[in-house]
């Protein structure tokens, strides 16, 4: 009995590899605290921009950007509370 191994066929492989489709979207990210977020859309190519709240100040990108990956190009922002320096010495004075 002839047991026969199993060949690899690199076209084959390369192939299917070429099938899987790209995504058409990133998805709805994650609106951070704090922050209002305004797109059109989610898909490939689609902006996302990005401002804080009054009294918030923004750290990291005011907008991003849907890659053909499926994935935004940037880590999302964060809204961080301002920090009132008048407040800060009036209670250091007491």
């Amino acid at each position: 009995m002839d047991i026969m191994a199993p060949t690899f066929n690199a076209a084959w492989v390369l192939q299917f590899m070429c099938l899987i489709p790209e995504p058409k979207a990133c998805g709805k990210p994650e609106q951070p605290p704090n922050s209002t977020m305004v797109a059109k859309n989610f898909n490939v190519g689609a902006v996302i921009d990005y401002t804080c709240d009054e009294g918030h100040l923004l750290v990291g990108p005011a907008s991003r950007t849907c890659l053909p990956t499926g994935f935004y190009n940037e880590f999302p922002p964060v809204c961080k509370r301002k920090y009132n320096i008048l407040l800060a010495i009036q209670c250091l004075h007491l």
